[in-house]
């Protein structure tokens, strides 16, 4: 999923513990982080540059892990030259009842099946699909590896992987004081990722699992100065660092005010760093 998969959770494979465990506001909230992330042209260029190296429209089975509301698998059956079909797994029942929701909207849902899924444990025989994505869900999950040999376990000897997600350690926002906005970009990162260096790793890790990278993607995306990209979050990224305990309340409104402030006068600051690599089995 996306950087707001959920508080660090223990387990991979406990729903409970993850975006179900949130108060229904914190739920909408992370449907509209994911849905407006989605919308974001760049962010949808991003994800059609390594979708169409990873010849998508090519391949007649489809699986996301981490699909949250299925953003992904709904960009994927818009292509027009795609015909297959997409499964889109995810351990939250929240979002995978707002996702089937909104491809019944977009009129995509025939193609598209959403359904509760470990990333760690998935429910499917081995060599089941011919792509198998992790769009923005390796970094959240506690065990990363385990996740990588169910990808390895799950797609076809001629098929490929796919892994995009933040470099969520280079993330940072712009305060006058430095050492505060040192401190939130540090309880933002505790609150909601497991594994913010784990693209920096990805190379030897699929080593590791029988896969070789065939083909990498950087991108930076630099949210200044409105704040369009990471703006409109701020509250909810608040939110989330206030409830798991990792910010007080006292600071995250002190950091939620400025930032909001910085927006309505064109002085936002905020970037990350992005990844996708592409893999075959070895």
């Amino acid at each position: 999923m996306d950087e707001v998969e959920g508080r660090r959770c223990p387990d991979v494979g406990r729903a409970e513990e993850v975006v179900d465990s949130l108060e229904d506001h914190s739920i909408e909230g992370i449907v509209q982080v994911l849905e407006q992330r989605g919308r974001n042209a760049t962010y949808a260029r991003w994800t059609d540059e390594y979708l169409d190296a990873y010849a998508i429209d090519e391949a007649s089975s489809v699986l996301e892990i981490g699909c949250g509301t299925g953003v992904l698998c709904r960009q994927i059956a818009r292509r027009p030259a795609f015909t297959g079909s997409i499964v889109g797994v995810d351990l939250s029942s929240a979002l995978i009842e707002a996702g089937q929701d909104l491809a019944r909207k977009e009129g995509v849902h025939h193609q598209i099946e959403l359904r509760g899924g470990d990333a760690g444990d998935l429910p499917f025989d081995a060599q089941s699909f011919d792509r198998v994505i992790a769009h923005t869900i390796i970094s959240h999950v506690t065990d990363p590896e385990q996740v990588l040999r169910e990808m390895a376990r799950v797609v076809t000897a001629t098929g490929s992987v796919a892994l995009f997600d933040g470099d969520y350690a280079s993330r940072c926002f712009d305060h006058p004081d430095e050492g505060f906005a040192k401190q939130m970009e540090e309880a933002l990162q505790a609150s909601i990722v497991a594994n913010p260096r784990i693209m920096r790793s990805l190379r030897r890790l699929l080593a590791k699992h029988g896969l070789r990278p065939t083909r990498e993607f950087e991108w930076l995306y630099l949210d200044s100065p409105d704040g369009a990209f990471f703006g409109p979050n701020i509250s909810v990224y608040g939110a989330l660092m206030e409830q798991s305990g990792d910010a007080t309340a006292e600071d995250v409104q002190t950091w939620v005010e400025y930032l909001e402030s910085a927006r309505e006068q064109n002085q936002f600051f905020a970037a990350c760093n992005y990844y996708a690599v592409l893999a075959t089995r070895v």
